[in-house]
């Protein structure tokens, strides 16, 4: 009977060993304003702008990250911190609904009038 045990033992021991916490750091410093048709367009380095069609355009990035050969992801989190509230205020221009680059029907401005007169914080904490 102890030799089962021990053998359970020193197999939990072997799996927990293969385990292991994978931390990657993603850092959004420097934002860039750039100004365009009376809107302002934030951007940091790696990152592109989108929104829903109509509502603010915001920057973000695209994250892929490779695991070990035959491993598997238990879980993933997300830790936001650091936060710096950017001086002044910025109307951001309104993300345009995607279209073919062979089309030939004219551009419409998209802008969600409600968005736009909101009073709240966009993007919401």
């Amino acid at each position: 009977m102890k030799k089962i045990a021990l053998i359970v033992v020193l197999l939990a021991a072997s799996c927990l060993s293969f385990a292991q916490t994978i931390e990657k750091t993603y850092l959004f410093n420097n934002p860039t304003i750039n100004h365009v048709n009376g809107y302002d367009v934030v951007s940091f380095e790696n990152t592109t702008n989108n929104g829903k069609p109509g509502e603010a355009s915001i920057p973000w990035q695209i994250v892929s990250l490779l695991l070990p050969q035959n491993s598997q992801a238990d879980g993933i989190s997300v830790e936001y911190s650091d936060f710096v509230e950017l001086e002044g205020s910025f109307t951001l221009l309104p993300q345009q609904s995607p279209r073919p680059l062979s089309s030939t029907e004219p551009l419409s401005f998209e802008k969600d009038e409600e968005f736009y007169s909101s009073e709240l914080t966009y993007p919401a904490r």
